[in-house]
Order: C-alpha cells, then sequence, then structure tokens
C-alpha cells in the first residue's frame, strides 16, 4: 500500500478509534510509520480532542495545522472554539478570535463575532456568562 493509502486508513482509524476513546494509540500508529498528516488527519485529530475536552491539546493540533500550510474549516475553528467556551477558558476564546482575525481567509466570520463582543465591552457589559453564550449563539448561525 502507497503512502496515500496508509494516510488514508489512518485518517480512518484516527476517526474510528477517538470514539473508543483510544485516540493516543491512532496517533502513535501514525507517528511510528512516519507518515505525513493531511488535512483529514489534522481535522479529525481536532474533532477528536474537542469530543474528549482536550482544548488545549486540540489548539496545539490547529496550530500544527497552520505551520503545516493547511488551512482549518470554520467548522474545525468553531469546534475548538466552543470548546475553550465549554471548558470556561473565555481568555483563550478571545485570543484565538484574535489571531484569527489577523488570518484574511477567516476575515469576515470572525470580524462580524469580533463587532458584537467590541461593542459590547465598549458598552461595560464585562459578564462572561453573557459572552459565552452570545459566543455561543453566533457560532450555532
Amino acid at each position: 500500500m502507497n503512502r496515500s493509502g496508509d494516510c488514508v486508513s489512518y485518517n480512518t482509524l484516527i476517526s474510528d478509534m477517538s470514539k473508543a476513546e483510544e485516540l493516543s494509540r491512532a496517533v502513535i500508529e501514525v507517528l511510528d510509520r512516519r507518515l505525513s498528516p493531511n488535512e483529514t488527519t489534522y481535522t479529525a485529530l481536532i474533532h477528536s480532542l474537542c469530543k474528549q475536552d482536550r482544548i488545549d491539546d486540540a489548539y496545539r493540533v490547529l496550530n500544527e495545522m497552520f505551520v503545516s500550510g493547511f488551512s482549518p474549516s470554520v467548522d474545525t475553528l468553531r469546534d475548538v472554539l466552543r470548546g475553550f467556551l465549554r471548558i470556561g477558558e473565555i481568555r483563550k476564546a478571545f485570543e484565538m478570535h484574535k489571531e484569527m482575525m489577523e488570518r484574511p481567509e477567516y476575515g469576515s466570520f470572525w470580524m462580524d463575532l469580533g463587532s458584537l463582543l467590541t461593542s459590547l465591552y465598549q458598552r461595560g457589559l464585562s459578564d462572561e456568562v453573557t459572552y459565552t453564550s452570545l459566543m455561543n449563539a453566533y457560532l450555532d448561525e
């Protein structure tokens, strides 16, 4: 089997094993075979880590995805952002938003959210619960 076929097989393995919370074993398999992750690999890892509330790990994989030259979908970014909100890491959610605003490929999506949050802050609304609720509602659109 060629390396591309191996990568496709391991993407499926990562996805399946993550459902059984055996993600670490799947990742070790991929690394042992020295396969280069592709966009699908990164997406499966991020989604799996978010499902396990390992949001800091998911964020690290997201950054590695960018460094490797892949652009995650808006849905993948939403998964990580929602994860930060779910675990109460509001500050990290804002930091991620700021970083994504600097990326032209995501500008319009993140600018809308940024405008909303900036206007709320300027009006003196500083309740984290309110911010979290509004961000979640916006991400569900």
